[in-house]
């Protein structure tokens, strides 16, 4: 099931108002907050430039009412890339 949130970062001095809603996958289980934080820190990742950001960050997760869901801590992998120059 998809579900519309609204996820913002406190660290960024963001509050409610300045969330950015994302309709994201909805298990419907206890780990649902933890995965939609995920699903929004890899569109924040993408789309935002999160890639400039400092991992890992916490995001708040709310209703489009505006009712806080929690908090979650997520970090991201880095996967290096190798790049080879041929040199005299």
């Amino acid at each position: 099931m998809k579900k519309t949130l609204h996820f913002w970062i406190e660290a960024h001095s963001a509050t409610f108002d300045d969330a950015y809603p994302l309709e994201v996958d909805w298990l419907g289980d206890d780990d649902d907050v933890r995965w939609a934080a995920e699903q929004y820190a890899e569109h924040h990742h993408y789309n935002h430039d999160g890639w400039e950001d400092i991992w890992p960050i916490i995001f708040t997760v709310a209703t489009p009412d505006g009712k806080i869901l929690g908090r979650v801590s997520v970090e991201r992998e880095s996967r290096p890339h190798f790049y080879g120059t041929t040199v005299k």
